[in-house]
Order: structure tokens, then C-alpha cells, then sequence
């Protein structure tokens, strides 16, 4: 009986020990995440607010709407380039809208 009594105790631990490392693999990989969206989130508003500054409140507020909250590093970095070498409002929009989502 004592064997049986060590033997499920020991599952226990070992289930209880698998739960709380799944649990904290988890919230490392929610928490990774939420970090990775504000930080985007950030890149895009200081885009727009930029764009805002050369262009008018109107052109910023459309990039903000093709960017979206979750946009990719590598499309923020494109519509930086955009925002300081486009002429025209509408031309850096031409060029957001022309880059690959995704």
C-alpha cells in the first residue's frame, strides 16, 4: 500500500510540476507577444505622428489605417523611408499602399 501511496504522489508532483512549466512557457510567450505589439504599436504612431508633422493630420490618419496596430517591422521601416522621401502626402500613401501586407 505505502508503494502505491509513493507512486501516486510522485505522478502528482510530476503533473502539478508539467502544469506550472506549461503555465510559465506560456505567459513568457503571451508576454513576448504583448511586447512585440506595443512596441509596434509604438513604431506606427511615431510614423504617423512624422507624417502627420510633413504632411497634415488627413495624410496620417490614412497611413494609420493602411498600417494597422500590427503592422510587420520590415512594412514600418519601408513607410519610414516613404514618409522622408515622398514629395507629397499622397505619394508616400501610394507607396504604403503599393508594399506587400504581411
Amino acid at each position: 500500500m505505502t508503494q502505491v501511496s509513493t507512486a501516486y504522489q510522485q505522478s502528482l508532483e510530476d503533473y502539478g510540476q508539467r502544469w506550472f512549466r506549461q503555465g510559465r512557457e506560456e505567459g513568457v510567450r503571451q508576454g513576448r507577444e504583448e511586447g512585440v505589439r506595443r512596441e509596434r504599436h509604438a513604431q506606427t504612431a511615431l510614423l504617423c505622428r512624422r507624417a502627420s508633422q510633413r504632411f497634415g493630420a488627413d495624410v496620417a490618419e490614412e497611413l494609420t489605417a493602411l498600417l494597422g496596430d500590427s503592422a510587420e517591422f520590415s512594412r514600418v521601416v519601408e513607410a519610414m523611408d516613404a514618409v522622408v522621401s515622398s514629395a507629397t502626402g499622397d505619394e508616400l500613401l501610394e507607396r504604403v499602399r503599393r508594399m506587400p501586407k504581411g
